[in-house]
């Protein structure tokens, strides 16, 4: 996953299934600003349906519809 950080700090990446359960969670150190990417291994424990992934940072949150199949 990539995302753009404006800012040095915690992101919070949590991923929801389509009911709204945490199925993954995880805090991600940002040191440097501009793209950053995290390698988060969803086929080892998450079943193929679509999900909601929710990148938490500062008082704002983004979120984008993931498929795995």
């Amino acid at each position: 996953m990539e995302f753009n950080a404006n800012n040095i700090g915690i992101v919070k990446v949590v991923i929801y299934n389509m009911q709204g359960v945490v199925v993954f969670e995880k805090d991600v150190s940002v040191t440097s600003v501009g793209i950053q990417s995290v390698c988060i291994p969803l086929l080892d424990f998450i079943p193929t349906g679509n999900y909601i992934v929710s990148l938490h940072v500062d008082n704002q949150s983004f979120s984008k519809k993931l498929i795995i199949q």
